[in-house]
């Protein structure tokens, strides 16, 4: 018999919970971001291999978890995109906190995915995993009000915590699942241009390549922080993540 893992009846995550970031959060992704290498796109591809290699749990043991949040799990292999989220030509013209907006998102997902639907109107879940387990994700409504709730705490806290507000975009993205499809690549490419227009512009971090060291690990992490109020493993998770994605593009530098 099929299993299912149900969300509330009433999806209101806490999201309020996320107001304050923890104490020295940005300081300490700011000290990553300044030492991010500049690489061009031959060496970062380059450095997408080294994701695996390097990044071991004893190294990076918040990129883990003791517990599995889904039976479902690709082996850790590097994926490569097909260059970077900004190439796009369609986005170009989109300046997120400009104005954030759920229509900026939709914008945003229509360009990444060639896709005029916009927002789902009806409910989806996931495939059965191998033991018949899936998620159903929000429903349209719920899953609607959380993203104007994201857009106005990013308008209001997006310039003074770029990289918490990156976070939490990614996270409620990946949770509500407001799109048929795509849900991931524009969570992606939200969470990287937050910190491109405030931080510095050649930023990006792979999450999808890193997440696939442990992806049942950051969807736990994801859930623990939008239901149980608990971004702490989360925020560890993409301080991790940047570490060990700073260490790959150094690792392939070309040396002065």
């Amino acid at each position: 018999m099929t299993k299912l893992v149900l969300m509330p009846a009433s999806f209101r995550p806490p999201i309020e919970n996320a107001l304050n970031p923890s104490a020295g959060l940005e300081e300490r992704f700011h000290s990553l971001a300044a030492a991010y290498p500049v690489v061009d796109e031959r060496n970062r591809r380059e450095a997408m291999y080294q994701i695996p290699i390097i990044g071991g749990q004893l190294n990076y043991p918040h990129l883990y978890d003791g517990m599995a949040a889904f039976t479902y799990m690709e082996p850790p292999v590097p994926r490569l995109r097909k260059g970077r989220n900004w190439a796009f030509p369609a986005l170009s013209n989109i300046k997120l906190l400009d104005q954030f907006s759920a229509e900026t998102i939709e914008a945003v997902h229509a360009a990444l995915c060639q896709s005029p639907h916009g927002f789902r109107r009806g409910p989806i879940a996931t495939l059965p995993d191998q033991d018949g387990g899936r998620i159903v994700f929000p429903s349209p409504e719920d899953a609607h009000d959380l993203i104007k709730s994201l857009c106005a705490y990013c308008n209001q806290r997006a310039q003074v915590y770029p990289f918490r507000c990156a976070m939490v975009c990614y996270a409620v993205i990946i949770q509500a699942h407001p799109f048929l499809d795509g849900n991931g690549r524009t969570g992606r490419y939200l969470f990287n241009q937050i910190i491109r227009e405030v931080v510095r512009s050649d930023w990006d971090l792979p999450i999808d390549s890193i997440s696939q060291l442990s992806m049942p690990s950051f969807l736990l992490k994801i859930r623990r922080a939008l239901y149980g109020a608990d971004w702490g493993p989360l925020e560890l998770y993409f301080y991790d993540a940047i570490r060990l994605w700073n260490q790959c593009l150094n690792k392939i530098r070309p040396k002065s």
